[in-house]
């Protein structure tokens, strides 16, 4: 079997991926990490209706991951485009939901790649040095 030579253009593009991290720090409700800070964990429900309530997939597809690493900047998102990916611990304001539902919809409107969002204690990391 050969692999085709000329890429396939979808009907629906997909313009950037998010990846929450959905393991014992930033996320999983069934196992506790004790961490020096407060972590805010991301609501998985709330995040995937508010993503269908606005219409954000295809444009940007959200998906949950076991742990990406850097557990001390919890909770820690992936973000995937064309121009490569940043890991971003995305800190404690308790506000993870709203901010990636904003970026999220600034992408769908714009129908290009936007930075992701920096607030409060939010850190870019490099997960391999």
């Amino acid at each position: 079997m050969s692999m085709r030579k000329t890429p396939v253009l979808l009907r629906r593009p997909v313009i950037a991926q998010v990846s929450v991290c959905n393991g014992p720090a930033c996320g999983d409700s069934r196992i506790t990490v004790k961490q020096s800070s407060a972590i805010i964990p991301v609501n998985r429900q709330n995040l995937v209706t508010a993503w269908k309530e606005h219409h954000l997939y295809p444009a940007v597809h959200l998906c949950f991951t076991g742990c990406l690493g850097c557990c001390d900047y919890a909770p820690v998102v992936a973000f995937a485009h064309a121009g490569g990916t940043c890991l971003r611990g995305l800190g404690t304001s308790g506000e993870v939901e709203v901010d990636l539902v904003a970026w999220a919809q600034a992408i769908a409107e714009r129908k290009t790649w936007v930075q992701p969002p920096v607030n409060g204690d939010a850190i870019n990391l490099l997960r391999f040095q």
